[in-house]
């Protein structure tokens, strides 16, 4: 019995962004510091990047028995491990994919896991050698790419 905690990969760019959408609001309301609005916009911009960098801290992959648990902000999931078929390593997500506007994480580095042939999930893990090796090892038929 085996349980594994993982924690996702945070790159430098995640920084950037977050400190990006902070000197956005600020230079969205700088004429208006006369009007008392500046403090409020880097006040709402700064509560922004906090909240979307907690996204990175508070997500979490556990690994335990037979079970993929992922832990997120919004929502968790349960995966057991022998509907995973195949892994594509070194993969990356943008702001835009399939139509739906990733806000909070507009670039992720990792890896994706198809499911049964039909869904795939992406998972950005920090440690991905060690995660994938685990995977290997409760489930050896998973095919690497």
């Amino acid at each position: 019995m085996r349980n594994s905690i993982f924690k996702p990969y945070i790159s430098f760019g995640s920084y950037v962004w977050a400190l990006g959408m902070i000197l956005f609001a600020v230079f969205l309301s700088y004429d208006s510091t006369n009007q008392y609005w500046y403090l409020g916009t880097l006040l709402i911009g700064f509560i922004i990047a906090t909240m979307w960098c907690f996204v990175f801290f508070y997500t979490q992959y556990r690994i335990e028995n037979q079970t993929l648990f992922i832990r997120g902000v919004i929502k968790s999931k349960q995966i057991n491990l022998e509907a995973v078929s195949r892994v594509e390593r070194n993969k990356v997500d943008w702001l835009i994919k399939n139509g739906r506007l990733y806000f909070w994480n507009p670039y992720r580095r990792g890896m994706k896991l198809y499911l049964n042939g039909s869904e795939e999930l992406f998972i950005n893990v920090g440690e991905d050698s060690g995660f994938l090796k685990q995977l290997l090892d409760l489930n050896p038929n998973i095919e690497v790419k």
